[in-house]
């Protein structure tokens, strides 16, 4: 059941289901490693409301806006 990143457990494995609606968003997260299909735990929860995602040995931020837009699907 997909959930919206702000809304997904702590370091629980998940897989991005869709990579954003603008195009030029989803090249940006394509940059970072995050594509859709693509597994990742998120690490840490900002006081902004963003968070921290751990992709491979990379970590990136990920905005509060961009996690409330981002749809994951949550692997125990």
């Amino acid at each position: 059941m997909p959930v919206a990143l702000k809304n997904a457990p702590l370091r629980s494995t998940l897989v991005l289901r869709q990579g954003g609606a603008q195009a030029e968003l989803c090249q940006r997260l394509a940059v970072l490693g995050l594509r859709p299909g693509t597994a990742f735990q998120l690490v840490q929860k900002t006081s902004g409301g963003g968070r921290m995602a751990r992709i491979g040995q990379s970590r990136v931020a990920i905005g509060a806006e961009l996690a409330g837009q981002l749809e994951v699907e949550v692997n125990q």
